[in-house]
């Protein structure tokens, strides 16, 4: 009979983390998802847009959060606010407008907000679940969390980057309505299971917690956060902020699984030393292997810092203080207690009040709000750093300072864990009923999630080189084709995604070469979604994304189905935006091409002469069959241009009588974008103005015919 009432406890208890792990994959799309739709607004105003005032919306739960019967309610129903979110996500099926999505989207990630801090708040003060009192409602949460970024991680490998929880293009709507239906049944679970939440008959043991480690909390848990979303939500993140090939995400996805499984292990001392030499390996060294390495050390002990810093936070935020007199400790619930059918609790009482320190009520309320506003500060310091230039003058001075809002982001994760830990200080292989469910769970998500993932990642991904394009396409043949497409860093003119439809526009021409400008959407502004791999394994090509992410450039990026011989990518000399310049040599059938692709800043004539300078020294210094392609923010026939045209010794195929069919839909106006080329001859050009940029980017591509022989 024991051993039956333990195996439904087992099962409760990993259904409950199941449900809390579906809470974490809702909150984790909901933090990729908000910064993008806030960061449209500003590339579209050039400027700090009023729809940032929506944002407040995210400062509401620390208001709510000060009654206490909220909270209670909140921790006890967290399956409605579940619903709520959720339903706030697929609201993104019914309209398409981008404004109502960051409402809907400021709205859902509130609402996890308010349950999440909610059943934080009860970290000491609910009775436990499990007879070791290990198992808890909000260690069951923080560890859903931590899941529920696993999962997000893997589901995104084997959507190339896209997350298929967020309705988007081109998500198909059937594959995303598939996903959601485990988030709404979890939500049903959590409500069904809601007598489980039970407060404990008296208060807990006293402690004396300073102000000065409170502090401590506010400032750590919005840290955690950030730096979990900046480096371990998108699978590509870390390989293409040091410069690496994409397919080096698997250690970043590997690290954070083993890390998922073996965090009871370490202790607070191993897990904070593990972080912060990885932190420092991360960049200490030029080289990318040293770089991986911390990667990888970072991604195996961050689910530790989570499980210890987040209660530990809020056991300094809630605990009572040494003039309370302590009744009991917590009871564990019954083996035998049939949760499902038990009465409600008569005469719930809250936390013990303080007389001589502030309330518990106020310190989860500043928790919720520091939370949500440090979140918002972090994450729009990210964002600054590569559009500081479009924004007031007073920003410019976090031009290159990444690493510095890194390691401080470190530092405070680091100090934080070390000084707040709820859990084992060192290293111990024991294994308490938390760990044991946890450990379930994740073997579980192993087994349903990440092989799976990984299979279809394998199945569905082109290798380089496996396709060549036919020279022949409609009634033009060529030696290859070159298009170059400026793609507003993933974004559409409606706000929305344009990777569906970019590649769309890429098969109907079926180019041997594409050059990408504004490419690097491995930004915090743009989602973390990776574009550059999206199309590159898709279309079975070689691809080349460089300057790094951590160069804080718009980007630029080469694909070729030629294996790519040598490769160079610099960020051009600048006093505002940080412009970027591809210098690649391929060997297209022995031949040896040399393609230059070009993103110059938007500046003014100071900075785009002294770009033109060194865009010239890459020509020059070129030989055989050149290209030189890209946005030049340079308009046609202005002195700027005219110059460089004279010294470069090239030719435009976008110039009437330089190709033998130029284009039947000549630009409108003075265009900005190019194609120059030497040492080939142009069989055709085309700037087609078909594609809606609705739907694609703010601009039209451009597609050459050439030969590598001259006419």
């Amino acid at each position: 009979m024991a051993l039956g009432n333990s195996l439904t406890m087992e099962r409760r208890d990993g259904l409950l983390l199941a449900a809390h792990t579906f809470v974490g994959v809702l909150f984790w799309s909901f933090a990729e998802a908000l910064p993008r739709e806030t960061y449209w607004f500003a590339l579209e105003a050039m400027d700090i847009p009023s729809e940032v005032v929506y944002l407040a919306v995210l400062l509401v739960p620390s208001g709510l959060l000060l009654s206490f019967q909220v909270r209670r309610l909140a921790a006890q129903y967290c399956g409605v606010g579940l619903l709520v979110a959720d339903l706030c996500m697929l609201h993104r099926f019914v309209s398409s407008s981008a404004e109502a999505h960051l409402l809907a989207g400021c709205a859902g990630m509130a609402a996890l907000l308010l349950v999440l801090c909610a059943l934080w708040s009860f970290t000491h003060h609910v009775r436990p679940l499990s007879a070791d009192q290990s198992v808890t409602l909000p260690r069951l949460s923080v560890a859903g969390l931590v899941l529920g970024n696993l999962i997000v991680l893997w589901l995104r490998w084997a959507g190339r980057s896209l997350n298929p929880i967020v309705p988007e293009d081109p998500v198909p709507r059937v594959v995303c309505g598939i996903f959601h239906v485990p988030i709404l049944a979890a939500s049903f679970v959590l409500v069904y299971y809601h007598r489980a939440f039970m407060l404990a008959s008296g208060p807990v043991a006293a402690c004396q917690w300073g102000c000065g480690r409170r502090g401590v909390a506010l400032v750590g848990l919005p840290c955690l956060i950030f730096f979990t979303q900046w480096l371990y939500t998108a699978p590509t993140g870390v390989p293409r902020w040091i410069g690496v090939a994409p397919t080096w995400g698997w250690l970043v996805l590997a690290a954070f699984t083993v890390g998922c499984l073996g965090a009871h292990t370490g202790g607070a001392y191993f897990a904070t030393g593990l972080f912060a030499l990885g932190g420092v390996c991360f960049h200490v060294s030029a080289s990318s292997g040293v770089a991986l390495f911390g990667a990888a050390l970072l991604g195996l002990a961050l689910p530790s810092i989570w499980l210890l810093l987040v209660p530990g936070s809020f056991a300094a935020l809630t605990a009572t203080t040494a003039d309370v007199d302590v009744v009991t400790k917590p009871t564990a619930l019954g083996p035998a207690m049939d949760l499902s059918s038990e009465p409600e609790v008569p005469g719930v009482t809250p936390e013990p009040s303080r007389a001589k320190t502030c309330s518990v009520a106020s310190w989860v309320g500043a928790s919720a709000f520091f939370l949500a506003l440090g979140y918002i500060l972090l994450v729009a310091l990210a964002i600054t750093l590569t559009t500081y230039d479009y924004l007031p003058a007073e920003l410019a001075g976090l031009r290159g300072q990444r690493f510095v809002i890194f390691y401080a982001v470190v530092a405070g994760v680091t100090v934080a864990t070390l000084l707040l830990f709820d859990g084992p200080a060192s290293w111990s292989m024991a294994m308490s009923s938390m760990d044991a469910v946890r450990v379930r769970v994740t073997l579980a998500i192993v087994v349903i999630v990440v092989i799976p993932a990984a299979v279809v990642h394998l199945m569905t991904s082109a290798l380089p080189g496996s396709r060549v394009p036919s020279n022949t396409l409609g009634n033009t043949t060529s030696d290859l084709r070159l298009l170059s497409f400026n793609v507003y860093q993933g974004f559409n003119r409606a706000g929305g995604n344009n990777f569906g439809h970019v590649l769309a526009m890429i098969k109907d021409y079926d180019p041997h070469i594409v050059a990408f400008q504004e490419s690097d959407t491995m930004q915090m502004g743009s989602g973390g979604i990776d574009l550059t791999e999206f199309v590159a394994s898709q279309r079975g090509m070689y691809s080349f994304a460089d300057p790094k992410t951590q160069d804080d450039s718009f980007g630029c990026a080469l694909l070729s189905s030629y294996p790519i011989e040598a490769a160079t990518g610099i960020v051009l000399p600048s006093h505002g935006e940080n412009a970027c310049l591809q210098h690649v040599v391929l060997d297209v059938h022995g031949v040896a091409l040399t393609v230059i692709n070009i993103h110059l800043g938007n500046d003014g004539t100071a900075d785009r002469d002294a770009q033109l300078l060194v865009v010239e020294h890459y020509v020059q210094s070129s030989t055989g069959p050149v290209v030189l392609t890209g946005d030049f923010n340079t308009p046609k026939w202005s002195h700027a241009y005219n110059s460089v045209m004279a010294r470069v010794h090239m030719t435009d195929a976008g110039t009437e009588g330089n190709c033998v069919r130029p284009s039947v839909n000549p630009a409108s106006g003075r265009p900005i974008e190019y194609i120059l080329y030497r040492n080939l001859s142009c069989i055709e050009f085309e700037y087609p103005q078909t594609y809606s940029q609705l739907k694609t980017a703010d601009s039209f591509p451009r597609i050459a015919f050439v030969n590598l022989t001259t006419a």
